[in-house]
């Protein structure tokens, strides 16, 4: 029974190390370590027990504790889920690529300074073959008599890479780190054996097992393990500079970047700003390899001060300091703050005369209005009310011009020009958003980007022809040597497919740089236009009642201009598709008017409102000639009269071009293209 006992008190002992993996030895609390390792705890929380209870300061970084805590772990076994990896003679070999330090963890990605430590651990066996001794003559093994292996040498090396360039060798060593990417850690074994041979030699009347010669023999393997690693070496950067002093009290604005804590001091108040907190976490089970890893926070202290924005109000700017930090760069320096005294105007109420002339004129006006609606409300009763109602409440947005605002002293001659601008803003309100979206569907760019998966299937179908045509091709030339104009049409086609095999690769981008070109002749064009051109202004009575009359015209002009635009935005950016599919055509002779239809179809969509624009350009013009400037409104409605006509051309000419060829013409045409090269 005692036996019995003993060996599972020697069995739990054993296991003891693997269930509580966390070495408690290696932190200053260690009894209480040692409680949450008995304790009913999920891992999780255990793991963050342990993780303050090493690293309990998150606000500062520590970099040499963590160090000092991965040096004392002992690694005599592998990692969990580590591959060993054995040859002839090494046997159960494995490498941890531990540590790097100093680092730190950040959404997944492990920064590193330009100057760090790497740390690896790894173990492996030697086992040399058994010597071998033959009992009695003739008995041998592969012709000896006896074997005897011996150990000549056993090295194993750690050399590390990044990016494959070499950085240094060893257990822990130091490296330089100028670039981001793979971190590599790689061991090489080497395990070379010496081996005695012996062989029977015969005399006369007995045999004698004696030396013969020797041989050497290797083994060698590599492991390796990476870490993607990113480069840090960004610096804090901090400005600060006195604003002006008030009252004893001194306004500083401050900025900063590249930092997460930053730190300004004075002589009787202070300030700081912590932006990430420092945790450890742990890998490397059960060895529990320590890292560290930031989460973002936003802890701010003042004393004796008070902060606004990114200034701060402090009453002594005396021994003033700055330090700023971020993961592994930090500054402190003092800072220089000249107060400066900010003068503080007087307060003065500027006297005025009296001009009791304009409450006479507010008097006359109030008694105009009365008048005016009692008349009307004798006339229309009812109805007027809520349509005047309705005109007050219309929501106006008025642009400042510049010019002197309404008010008591000048109201006399500024309420009329008030009403008469906000009845013209009334007439113009409904056009505004027209000649919005006009000048947008003439000068923005098409886009074509949601279009381009379409264009590679296109441009996909289109390579299929390739093969045929080039097979076709040489099948002409090897069965047409006497035939000389065959030889050429073949030859023709050849060059065509090099050129379409170009242009249809490139025809995104070659449609795109047309498009690009077209908006940047519009964009030159309207910038030459008056922007008041488009809208109804009071310049004259002639002009004032014929925009009455024809400002519903004028707004179906601009209507059917705002159709036609979007008609042609529509089918430029559905052209991306089609432009490779003109290419193709255009250089195969049977196919070629289809060809140049597409072709030319878009170049004339894509360029049609630069010329449109001219028109508007010489129509802004033409206004400021004597005959015209009292009929703006009819020169308005003709210039985009002119515009939609050339917008319904280049649609007439689209769906003409489409129903001009017949079928059985272009049928005929393959057929006899087809005959003259076979």
């Amino acid at each position: 029974m005692k036996t019995k006992l003993l060996l599972w008190v020697v069995l739990f002992l054993a296991v003891l190390p693997f269930v509580f993996s966390f070495d408690c030895s290696l932190i200053e609390e260690t009894s209480y370590c040692e409680e949450i390792q008995f304790a009913t705890l999920a891992p999780a929380d255990k793991s963050e027990i342990y993780s303050s209870l090493l690293y309990p300061e998150n606000s500062i970084i520590n970099y040499d504790l963590i160090r000092s805590y991965n040096k004392d772990i002992v690694m005599d076994t592998p990692p969990e889920g580590l591959v060993k990896y054995s040859t002839s003679y090494i046997k159960n070999a494995w490498l941890s690529f531990s540590s790097v330090f100093p680092s730190v963890y950040e959404e997944d990605i492990l920064y590193v300074p330009t100057t760090t430590q790497v740390l690896s651990h790894y173990d492996y066996d030697v086992k040399i073959p058994s010597n071998y001794y033959a009992s009695s003559y003739p008995k041998q093994s592969n012709g000896d008599c006896k074997r005897k292996n011996y150990l000549k040498s056993n090295t194993a090396q750690v050399k590390y890479y990044l990016n494959n360039v070499y950085k240094g060798e060893g257990d822990q060593t130091l490296i330089y780190v100028d670039d981001s990417g793979e971190l590599k850690a790689n061991l090489n074994i080497k395990v070379k054996v010496r081996t005695k041979h012996y062989e029977w030699e015969d005399y006369w009347y007995w045999h004698t097992c004696k030396y013969s010669h020797t041989t050497y023999s290797t083994s060698s393997l590599g492991i390796s393990e990476d870490k993607n690693i990113v480069l840090y070496d960004i610096e804090p950067n901090v400005n600060i500079e006195t604003v002006n002093n008030y009252g004893g009290t001194t306004k500083i604005n401050f900025s900063a970047e590249n930092y997460n804590r930053l730190e300004i001091n004075f002589a009787e108040s202070s300030y700081s700003e912590q932006l990430q907190t420092y945790h450890a976490v742990f890998e490397k089970d059960p060895f529990d390899i320590a890292y560290l890893r930031v989460s973002n926070a936003s802890l701010k202290q003042q004393k004796n001060l008070y902060l606004s924005g990114g200034s701060l109000y402090v009453n002594n700017i005396d021994d003033c300091t700055i330090k700023a930090s971020n993961h592994f760069s930090s500054i402190e320096q003092s800072c220089e703050l000249v107060p400066q005294e900010q003068e503080v105007p007087s307060l003065e109420i500027e006297k005025k005369d009296l001009d009791l002339s304009v409450l006479y004129v507010i008097g006359m006006f109030l008694l105009l209005v009365y008048l005016i609606y009692k008349i009307l409300k004798s006339q229309f009763k009812k109805i007027v009310i809520p349509i005047l109602l309705l005109l007050l409440l219309i929501p106006t947005v008025v642009a400042d011009t510049g010019e002197e605002e309404c008010g008591i002293t000048n109201i006399a001659s500024c309420l009329p020009n008030a009403i008469y601008n906000f009845i013209l803003g009334v007439i113009n309100a409904p056009l505004a958003p027209l000649l919005i979206t006009v000048q947008n569907l003439l000068t923005s760019d098409v886009s074509t980007s949601a279009f381009y998966h379409i264009w590679s299937i296109i441009r996909y179908m289109i390579s299929f022809f390739y093969i045929f045509l080039i097979l076709y091709s040489g099948y002409i030339f090897l069965t047409a040597n006497a035939d000389p104009i065959r030889r050429a049409n073949a030859k023709e086609l050849l060059k065509n497919l090099v050129i379409i095999m170009v242009l249809v690769q490139g025809s995104y981008y070659i449609y795109d740089l047309l498009i690009n070109i077209s908006s940047n002749m519009s964009a030159s064009i309207i910038s030459f236009v008056d922007p008041h051109f488009f809208l109804l202004t009071a310049d004259n009575i002639t002009n004032i009642g014929l925009e009455f009359l024809f400002s519903f015209s004028y707004a179906l002009t601009l209507f059917a201009t705002v159709i036609l635009l979007v008609f042609r935005y529509i089918m430029v950016a559905i052209g991306v598709i089609f432009f490779p599919i003109g290419i193709f055509c255009y250089f195969i002779p049977p196919l070629k008017s289809y060809g140049r239809f597409i072709v030319n179809l878009f170049m004339i969509m894509i360029f049609i409102t630069f010329f449109d624009l001219l028109i508007i350009l010489v129509c802004s013009q033409v206004v400021d000639i004597s005959l015209f400037e009292n009929m703006k409104i009819l020169v308005m409605i003709t210039c985009f009269g002119i515009v939609n006509y050339t917008l319904w051309l280049t649609m007439k000419f689209a769906i003409k071009r489409s129903t001009a060829g017949s079928l059985k013409d272009d049928l005929n045409q393959a057929v006899k293209y087809i005959a003259l090269l076979a």
